[in-house]
């Protein structure tokens, strides 16, 4: 889903946090100049390393690296599926599901740096599992998380609704109301007008066609009319 969601349009530099097997790496690597991927895992980056090299992918750096911790500089595309599962059983990061006691520590923290590591003209692409409490939505924290910058991005919410979300991997899986929880993809930019705005584009039924392939691409250009935007 991430992978389609994607506008494979050219870029400089692109990084792809939480790279895993490097797939999202290598999919950028075809539309980027220069990519970066990271993952704190040693074995992710040795099998990202493999699959670059079975792909005949020259462009790419992996490094092993908490989130952006090892990486200098910005990018123009920042793609990211960082573990997401609430947790009590296991520090954010400690495996490929935990994202902490409330399954935002390492989604917050990418968040938080998008400020000063995507460019003016980048694209940001987050997809996760978004667990909030009762009576909350993705935007009210993000809104914290930028400090209540918000309005400044554009914001392409691709989620639905999980209140039956099932955690199959973590010792102690969250055990109270995921009525608000979400999972999908959140990308983001910022406002080329100064004034940002949040559509929420619904229907995971959408979002994909018979064959599982993924039929939408996170185009910010396509709501930019007033008419397009929630």
């Amino acid at each position: 889903m991430l992978g389609g969601f994607v506008k494979r349009i050219p870029r400089r530099r692109a990084i792809d946090l939480g790279t895993g097997s490097g797939v999202h790496a290598i999919l950028a690597s075809d539309h980027s100049a220069t990519v970066v991927g990271a993952d704190v895992s040693p074995r992710a980056i040795a099998f990202s390393n493999f699959n670059a090299a079975l792909n005949e992918k020259s462009n790419i750096d992996f490094v092993a690296s908490d989130l952006f911790d090892s990486i200098d500089g910005t990018c123009d595309l920042l793609v990211c599926n960082p573990p997401y599962a609430p947790d009590t059983a296991a520090k954010a990061s400690d495996n490929f599901w935990s994202g902490g006691i409330e399954g935002t520590e390492l989604l917050r923290r990418v968040v938080e740096a998008l400020p000063t590591r995507l460019d003016a003209d980048g694209t940001a692409y987050i997809n996760a599992l978004f667990p909030n409490p009762p009576g909350t939505k993705i935007r009210d924290h993000f809104d914290a998380w930028l400090e209540g910058n918000l309005t400044e991005w554009d914001v392409l919410d691709h989620t639905w609704p999980v209140p039956g979300y099932q955690d199959l991997f973590s010792e102690q899986p969250f055990q109270g109301d995921m009525s608000a929880w979400r999972f999908g993809v959140v990308s983001m930019r910022r406002s080329r007008i100064g004034r940002g705005w949040w559509k929420e584009v619904a229907g995971n039924g959408l979002f994909f066609r018979e064959d599982g392939s993924c039929s939408v691409i996170a185009d910010h250009d396509a709501y930019e009319s007033p008419a397009g935007i929630s």
